[in-house]
């Protein structure tokens, strides 16, 4: 917010079958907003995929949108 600089951040993301998101990878957006979308990315928790009613690990791709509106 200081310097105002606004975008979006996409992330590829490995979530655990526990629903927690391990490896997050950056796949585009403003170099400034990255680590910041990493940092969400890893507080988030997913309800995890299933498969034979069992949780398995999955994929998720996700937009972090950052804006300033004074």
């Amino acid at each position: 917010m200081r310097n105002f600089i606004t975008g979006d951040v996409r992330i590829a993301a490995e979530v655990g079958a526990d629903g927690h998101v391990g490896k997050v990878t950056v796949i585009s957006g403003p170099s400034a907003l990255r680590a910041a979308a990493v940092e969400a990315m890893q507080r988030y928790e997913y309800e995890p995929a299933t498969k034979g009613g069992r949780p398995i690990p999955s994929q998720v791709t996700a937009t972090i949108k950052f804006w300033f509106d004074p």
